[in-house]
């Protein structure tokens, strides 16, 4: 029996890596600050480019003092504190953005994404909310509500939002069409995971076999794979798993997956190949250990 890993998804629902800072000063934003203030953004600008995140953020601090209001100064501060691994800094930064700018969806999404990425899913869920009903929502504001409300067991309201995600088309969506793809391989990953979980595995496969046609990403062909394995396609799990690996190949729980599957389908020689791989990348990870045991115990070895 496969000692598999359970079908929960490795998503692009993370939140997405934010802007590096140079790209986030926009004309816009150069726009909104006084014309004598605006060498001291363009130096904390400089100071990132040469990776001095420390003394950037210096730099906004007391820009910010003086500009407390200027929504789109304490984003960028709150993604170089991130970036020094202040994230209690950085959550307070976009408190204080949603707070001085309650119009702006994406302050609103990088806030309840950062909840999301702490694990404080019923905050996530209530900062959605409010970007709701203040009329800030689009297509990944219900689909990060829908993995708040997945996390917090409310399937039906979890499918409410990402039915509502999916009926977003390109013309409606605020982003590129590579993105508008990614989103709609995020939106029925997430369909299908609520699929899984009210035991429709049929159901499912069809979302993720959709998900993939939208955006071949390594996490879709590793979630379709678990799904499979939840099947009994063993065969089809380490096709799977192939497609992943060919993007991340020292991924170690994927392949010492394809490593017992293909023991389990009496592929022994590749079994092995997969089982000396995990063994340079994570010679004492427990997994691979009993792995390696249980593949000393075939008949055939090499």
């Amino acid at each position: 029996m496969t000692s598999k890993k359970t079908a929960h998804p490795k998503t692009p629902d993370q939140p997405q890596p934010a802007p590096n800072a140079p790209a986030m000063a926009t004309l816009d934003l150069i726009d909104q600050i006084p014309f004598h203030l605006r060498n001291d953004l363009m130096q904390s600008i400089y100071l990132v480019a040469h990776n001095k995140i420390d003394e950037a953020c210096e730099q906004l601090d007391a820009l910010i003092s003086q500009l407390p209001q200027v929504s789109m100064l304490l984003l960028l501060r709150s993604t170089l504190r991130l970036q020094i691994n202040d994230a209690a800094g950085a959550r307070a930064d976009l408190r204080s953005a949603v707070e001085a700018d309650k119009q702006n969806a994406l302050l609103f999404e990088r806030f309840a994404l950062m909840q999301i990425d702490g694990e404080n899913y019923r905050t996530a869920e209530e900062i959605f909310d409010q970007s709701i009903a203040v009329g800030c929502a689009g297509m990944v504001t219900f689909i990060g509500r829908c993995k708040a409300r997945l996390n917090l067991s409310d399937l039906d309201g979890a499918m409410a939002d990402i039915e509502t995600a999916l009926a977003y088309d390109l013309a409606g969506f605020d982003g590129s069409a590579s993105e508008f793809k990614l989103r709609q391989m995020e939106a029925y990953m997430h369909r299908a995971q609520i699929k899984i979980k009210r035991a429709d595995l049929p159901g499912a496969l069809e979302d993720m076999d959709t998900a993939i046609e939208c955006r071949a990403e390594p996490a879709a062909f590793e979630q379709r794979a678990l799904l499979k394995v939840d099947m009994g396609d063993r065969a089809g799990a380490i096709a799977d798993l192939d497609r992943t690996l060919e993007a991340e190949p020292d991924h170690v729980a994927d392949r010492l997956l394809r490593s017992q599957l293909r023991r389990e389908l009496g592929d022994i020689d590749g079994a092995w190949d997969d089982c000396r791989h995990c063994e340079q990348i994570a010679p004492n990870l427990p997994e691979v250990v009993a792995n390696k045991k249980i593949l000393l115990a075939q008949p055939q070895r090499h």
